[in-house]
């Protein structure tokens, strides 16, 4: 075999296992991106019991925002403790929207 055909043989190599390792930098990186992104649905999954919330906890809920959770916690504990869901809406800036939207999250 002469040296041009051995050249090309050892370029055609090198371009393979460069292509492959960059298939396999792809694929990591789509696993990464792929784990991230089912850590922030389980975070948004997470239930939040009103009555013992922190604001961080709270802020989580969709449509609720620092001084939206800052303002549960006050009622709270002004109150005393949620009996029902639906006592949300006692509070400025929570209306039946926010409730439905979280519906699955919210516990007592």
């Amino acid at each position: 075999m002469n040296v041009s055909k051995k050249l090309s043989i050892a370029l055609l190599a090198c371009a393979m296992i460069a292509l492959n390792g960059s298939a396999l930098a792809n694929t990591d990186s789509k696993a990464s991106q792929q784990t991230s992104s089912n850590h922030t649905q389980d975070e948004n999954l997470q239930q939040v019991n009103i009555n013992v919330s922190t604001v961080a906890q709270l802020e989580t809920l969709k449509g609720v925002g620092s001084h939206r959770a800052k303002a549960i916690v006050q009622y709270r504990n002004e109150i005393g403790k949620y009996t029902h869901i639906e006592q949300l809406t006692a509070v400025k800036g929570i209306g039946p929207k926010i409730i439905e939207d979280n519906k699955e999250r919210i516990i007592l």
